[in-house]
């Protein structure tokens, strides 16, 4: 038997029987050349091989490792047949013949990385539990990247007009409600002299219904006052008050016309003795002609006073018969109620009247708040919620969404109509993924099923999403049919016209051991995963199923509850890496 620099039964230039190696052997002895790929150079120093038959051991495994065992070896005994020696197989060290399971386990072991809880720590591992978990299967398709139908406005001005001033530029992040222009317009201006116009209106007929109030106000206040001086007349009526003064007031002239009468006759009496005494001293030539004449003059005057004052009680006798013949007539009662019914009716005249002009001050009002009304609807319309304070024809454009501004068309000063495009606006916080499903899948997909998206640029980061829709017909061509899928754009890492690796879930659930997909890594194409065990770190081959959701199931290599490091795998890796570096050194 040969061995090569190490101390190791060279298979290639000494065959032995594979049966020659005990079972100790097979559960101590580190990774052998061949486990190692036969990256080591096969020497065959004839020193070193003594050495190793005169002592009977030898060390495997890397000299820097800190798990190295010696392991015995026993030389090969003859062959049943004439004592001939089977070549190796390959992959057999010393053609020993070993469980491929068991010797990955030992090689494992052996390569574990040692870390304590301060290197640990300043790595920044964690781990997680492998768990059970109810997985669906994936299936992956191709798809592209689009902009959301809701995610993408044309910002066009709302009426024509010139642009006095621009605030946004192409990638300007803006928010739903932001100032992206300044517009001048006539026709906000117009619709704002016609608001002006038909409040100044609403306030004329205003003060118009308010003056009919007021008129209706003062006519009903007149009518209540007839309409009580009625009342009084009628109850002065059934007491007869309005015939009593009139009767009294002709009685009490009869009597002072009466009085005077006989006064008068009183003096005319005494002028008629003054006059018969004069006239017998005039005869006697007592008194003068002129005294007699005197006092036939004052005769003369006393007796006119006697024929007007029975004059005057002739008339008051009329006056008193008269009213005397009214009173039992009751004339003067009828003649006052039927002026106070008179009073009351033209109160309410002008009530009717005051109401009228009240119903067409009032009619005229709702006129001009109903033009008010649509004046105010039509500035709403062209200005929006675009109101510029303090300039009644600048109207501000905002933007519709949020987003960022893609393009802007106009320029400062220049005039624009209602169908000009002013700024394109795109929100990709959401996209939608067109993904392309063969017509053989189409019937296990389903509307609402999760999905995840991944694409080239970032190959580490899955995107979560839902189906939304299916198309209605399957491709001619490519006998795909399309499937569009909201996703969640994180960063608006997601660009349009991307292409995208969708992964739809399908299938029914299953259980099955997970881990997350950061815990599992990529070398030659096999997967592997970093088992916690202690201070021990130890990288551990295995084999994957499904993946949903950021989680891989693990179908093989792994059991329940073991902890698996998902961060922290790049320190792990460079360590297991020099590791090997320093074994091939060797």
């Amino acid at each position: 038997m040969t061995f090569d620099t190490k101390g190791r039964p060279d298979p290639a230039a000494s065959p032995t029987n594979p049966s020659t190696f005990s079972e100790q052997q097979s559960s101590n002895s580190g990774p052998s050349a061949a486990s190692r790929g036969g990256r080591r150079p096969a020497f065959i120093p004839t020193l070193l091989g003594a050495l190793a038959l005169a002592t009977g051991t030898y060390f495997v495994g890397r000299n820097s490792a800190p798990h190295s065992k010696p392991v015995s070896v026993s030389a090969a005994p003859p062959s049943d047949k004439g004592g001939s020696k089977q070549a190796p197989r390959d992959g057999e060290a010393g053609g020993a013949s070993r469980d491929p399971d068991k010797m990955s386990e030992a090689d494992a072991a052996d390569s574990a990385i040692t870390l304590d809880a301060d290197a640990a720590k300043t790595a920044g591992i964690q781990t997680q539990s492998v768990r059970s978990a109810l997985l669906r299967e994936t299936l992956s398709v191709p798809g592209t990247v689009e902009v959301s139908p809701n995610g993408g406005a044309r910002v066009t001005p709302p009426v024509a007009g010139k642009i006095l001033a621009l605030y946004a530029v192409p990638g300007d992040r803006v928010t739903a409600g932001q100032r992206l222009a300044l517009l001048d317009s006539p026709e906000v201006a117009q619709a704002h002299a016609a608001v002006r116009e038909a409040q100044s209106h609403v306030a004329d007929a205003t003060a118009q219904v308010q003056t009919a109030q007021a008129r209706e106000e003062q006519a009903k206040s007149r009518r209540g006052s007839a309409q009580a001086s009625l009342q009084r007349q009628r109850e002065l009526a059934r007491t007869g008050a309005f015939s009593q003064p009139s009767l009294q007031t002709a009685q009490s002239e009869l009597n002072t016309a009466q009085s005077e009468l006989a006064q008068a006759q009183t003096d005319i009496q005494a002028q008629t003795v003054i006059v018969g005494r004069n006239q017998r001293l005039f005869d006697a030539q007592v008194v003068a002609k002129a005294e007699l004449e005197q006092s036939q003059v004052a005769k003369t005057q006393a007796q006119n006073r006697v024929d007007q004052a029975a004059r005057r009680v002739d008339l008051a006798r009329q006056s008193v018969r008269r009213e005397q013949k009214i009173f039992r007539s009751g004339l003067l009662t009828r003649q006052a109620i039927q002026s106070s019914e008179a009073d009351v009716r033209t109160a309410e005249g002008e009530v009717r009247q005051s109401q009228k002009q009240e119903q067409a001050a009032q009619t005229s009002l709702g006129g001009a708040r109903d033009r008010l009304g649509a004046a105010r609807a039509n500035l709403r319309a062209v200005e929006g919620d675009g109101q510029t304070e303090g300039a009644a024809g600048h109207l501000a454009v905002k933007a519709p969404i949020g987003g960022t501004i893609a393009s802007r068309t106009v320029t400062l000063g220049q005039a624009v109509e209602r169908s000009t495009d002013l700024f394109m606006i795109q929100n990709i916080e959401s996209v939608v993924v067109a993904a392309s499903v063969p017509e053989a899948s189409v019937a296990r997909v389903q509307v609402g099923a999760p999905v995840t998206v991944t694409v080239a640029a970032y190959p580490n980061t899955r995107f979560s999403g839902v189906v939304q829709s299916a198309g209605s017909a399957v491709s001619e061509k490519t006998r795909t049919l399309t499937l569009r899928c909201i996703v969640r754009n994180r960063g608006g890492a997601l660009r349009p016209e991307m292409f995208a690796r969708v992964n739809l879930t399908i299938g029914r659930q299953t259980q099955g051991l997970v881990v997350p997909d950061a815990a599992v890594d990529e070398d030659n194409a096999k997967r592997f995963v970093y088992v916690r065990e202690g201070e021990k770190y130890e990288k551990r081959e295995i084999q994957v199923g499904r993946t949903a959701h950021g989680l891989v199931e693990v179908s093989r290599g792994l059991k329940a509850g073991e902890e698996v490091v998902t961060t922290g795998l790049f320190v792990l890796k460079s360590e297991s890496k020099k590791d090997e570096l320093k074994g091939d050194g060797d």
